[in-house]
């Protein structure tokens, strides 16, 4: 009966909104996905936008994100990104302590496990001695004594080594402004050379 109290009537009922583009969402270590909003709905941004609010180094290019979330990068890829993060980091300076040092990626394209994402100059300066020897490691930058033109007869102080170690790493990044910051007599106290760039 129409209007009775077994009338049956439909419930209209809030659907729980998923921003579109979170289910296919890639993930690539280094950066965060960003999202605009046109009207009420959400919308994945594209590549260039992404990076653009990301802060992202120029030169990264859009293919470079596809090809890493499918698990594959290839060698102009990883060049070209080497390239442009050398580039980014040689503005860096001892003036602007939390800027970021961004990091190269390895020969295989994946990027060391201790420096999956920038890190600011002040946090790179007091980082674990063992995590330094890790992300040096992982570029396959030298971490012993002899390669800094250094022995164990020298007794080194920890500093030095430390300082020594800093160098390379800055100077591997293309941070070179952070390494050439160190005084002369310590530079030459902890027999530091040009360090080779090795692969971009």
């Amino acid at each position: 009966m129409p209007g009775g109290p077994f009338e049956y009537r439909h419930r209209m009922v809030d659907q729980p909104q998923i921003p579109y583009g979170i289910e296919d969402m890639d993930y690539m270590p280094g950066t965060h996905m960003s999202y605009s909003y046109q009207g009420d709905v959400p919308r994945s941004m594209g590549p260039m936008n992404q990076m653009s609010l990301m802060g992202v180094p120029p030169g990264y290019d859009p293919e470079m994100l596809i090809n890493a979330s499918q698990g594959f990068v290839s060698e102009d890829v990883i060049r070209s990104t080497n390239l442009s993060v050398q580039v980014a980091n040689s503005n860096l300076c001892p003036s602007t302590p939390y800027a970021q040092l961004q990091p190269k990626r390895m020969h295989d394209g994946r990027y060391p496990q201790d420096f999956r994402m920038a890190r600011t100059v002040e946090e790179m300066k007091c980082i674990e001695g063992s995590t330094l020897d890790r992300i040096l490691q992982a570029y396959n930058l030298p971490t012993d004594l002899r390669s800094f033109g250094l022995s164990s007869a020298d007794v080194p102080a920890p500093r030095v080594i430390r300082m020594a170690k800093l160098c390379t790493l800055f100077d591997f990044l293309g941070a070179t402004q952070l390494s050439s910051d160190i005084p002369p007599m310590k530079r030459r106290r902890a027999g530091l050379l040009p360090i080779t760039m090795g692969h971009y």
